[in-house]
């Protein structure tokens, strides 16, 4: 492995011919870089060794060993003892090839959830889903049980997939027809896994309600400040009394240059929802017994989700912005009227304070591991 050689009786210095490559005169280095990447792969040690003799049509010669191992330093080897160890190669083959024991970790459910637990970062999907159903909360947010994406979730994913492309056009200042916005859900849908039937039922529907979207906004849509706005990933931290809190915002949109005062907007694609069912004041919010208990202002789940948007901006300190607003924007019409319609609401700190107190609340729970013992 290496060795290859090139002879060079004069060797011309460094510079001198600017039009050849000097990397070609090396002709081991990939070869050696592949080797130190080997070699860097190990925790403790590495065992090299090679052959002494090299048989080839019932003739042998000495065999030489990689360059690169004389490379290694002489403070990092330790020669084996060559001659004892062919002495006891059919030993340690036989050692080898023997089947270990097999071991069975032992530890408890406690142990592994607190390791799953010990670095958790919260976002409002999985507070959401622990207030709902911690049954739900485990399965699908701590232990990610492999599960098929159902097809709402697919078409919902392709819809977000042409809105974001409609919004990059708005920031770019570039046509984006309505042909171009169904051509961008076709093609985004096309890459979801889904029954020939299932596709064939989204691509109608998706592009007859695209369509109407855009004629219902097309002229009056306002160009976002930004889209798929991440926070707390790498630079941008929302750090709430220790504990990691993360979300990614669909679009953001100026209200007052000047005061800095933005709204949030998310996009569902399910059926509309009014204003009480969206507060949770309703049977049709269909609350579970925890949140029903909550305080009114953070009662429901979608509530929920434009308070944690506004508390993730106050957190980061790289948004250089206040969200004063938070909108659902439905890209589904509604059953009834047939008209697209727009949920706005003003965000109050005293209930961005009734969140933050649930929160610390839910992560106490969580890092005391108190859901195995509702689970039992």
């Amino acid at each position: 492995w290496g060795n290859t050689q090139t002879r060079d009786l004069i060797k011309l210095p460094d510079g001198l011919l600017k039009n050849t490559d000097i990397s070609k005169k090396e002709r081991n280095e990939d070869d050696r870089r592949l080797f130190y990447v080997v070699l860097t792969r190990a925790r403790k040690a590495v065992s090299v060794s090679y052959a002494l003799t090299d048989s080839q049509k019932h003739s042998a010669k000495q065999a030489i060993g990689s360059m690169f191992i004389e490379e290694i330093p002489e403070t990092l080897r330790i020669e084996e003892d060559v001659q004892k160890f062919s002495e006891n190669s059919a030993a340690s083959l036989i050692q080898l090839l023997h089947k270990n024991p097999e071991t069975i970790q032992s530890f408890t459910d406690e142990e592994f959830f607190s390791e799953l637990v010990s670095n958790f970062a919260l976002s409002v999907t999985a507070l959401n889903t622990y207030l709902k159903d911690t049954d739900e909360f485990i399965r699908n947010v701590l232990l990610k049980v492999p599960r098929s994406k159902p097809p709402v979730m697919a078409y919902g994913t392709a819809v977000h997939s042409a809105l974001e492309k409609l919004n990059t056009a708005l920031i770019a200042q570039t046509t984006f027809t309505k042909n171009d916005f169904i051509a961008s859900f076709e093609s985004a849908l096309h890459k979801e896994l889904l029954t020939d039937e299932d596709m064939n039922d989204r691509l109608i529907h998706g592009k007859d309600k695209l369509g109407m979207y855009f004629d219902t906004y097309a002229s009056s849509v306002q160009k976002p400040l930004f889209i798929e706005k991440s926070i707390g990933y790498g630079f941008s931290k929302a750090i709430l009394d220790g504990t990691h809190l993360t979300g990614r915002i669909d679009k953001v949109e100026m209200i007052d240059e000047k005061e800095k005062l933005v709204r949030v907007i998310d996009y569902k694609t399910g059926k509309s929802k009014t204003h009480n069912e969206i507060e949770g004041k309703t049977v049709s919010a269909d609350l579970s017994e925890r949140e029903r208990l909550l305080p009114e202002s953070i009662r429901g789940r979608y509530k929920r989700q434009l308070l944690f948007y506004r508390l993730l901006a106050d957190l980061d300190q790289t948004f250089p912005y206040k969200v004063q607003e938070g909108v659902f924007d439905f890209v589904e019409p509604d059953a009834r009227t047939g008209k697209f319609t727009q949920r706005s609401f003003i965000i109050k700190d005293e209930d961005v304070d009734d969140l933050k107190s649930l929160i610390k609340d839910v992560m106490q729970e969580i890092r005391s591991l108190s859901f195995l013992t509702n689970n039992v």
